[in-house]
């Protein structure tokens, strides 16, 4: 495994670089004919990142920030943000594992055809892990702990 795309983390679970993630996103989006935007992109890793913290193995290691259409990470909004809302229909060599690839298939054939403002809806759940911390804009830009996501999405 390259460094820059996994990370050891606590024994056996791992931390994978959220830059690879996103190339094989938007990679397979293109490929199935089916682009994404990039407030599509960040829900859909919000997404991965509640469901991989809640099972053993791996999960993504960059912070999610509390931002106003939901779960951001500023580091990949600055990539993309040139795109505006408009789809990203590019593809990228990656060199994420299969079993990886196998692991977040389903969640991004799932809402990739979901209305992206449906999607910064389910991000705002009362209570939720984004709720929390943005608490009426009180919390702009401040981190969404990785236990609160795995706790309360």
């Amino acid at each position: 495994m390259r460094d820059e795309v996994y990370y050891k983390h606590k024994g056996m679970n791992y931390m994978i670089n959220v830059i690879e993630i996103a190339k094989y996103i938007l990679s397979k989006c293109s490929q199935d004919n089916e682009p994404i935007s990039n407030l599509q992109l960040q829900k859909i890793l919000f997404f991965i990142q509640k469901d991989r913290l809640k099972h053993a193995g791996w999960f993504i290691r960059e912070d999610f920030e509390a931002w106003p259409y939901g779960p951001v990470i500023p580091q990949l909004y600055n990539i993309f943000c040139s795109y505006g809302a408009m789809p990203i229909d590019r593809e990228y060599d990656n060199n994420l594992d299969e079993k990886i690839k196998l692991d977040i298939n389903e969640t991004i054939e799932r809402l990739r055809v979901m209305d992206p403002w449906v999607l910064v809806e389910k991000t705002h759940s009362l209570g939720g892990a984004w709720d929390q911390v943005y608490n009426n804009g009180s919390g702009y830009k401040k981190i969404i702990p990785k236990e609160l996501i795995r706790e309360r999405g």
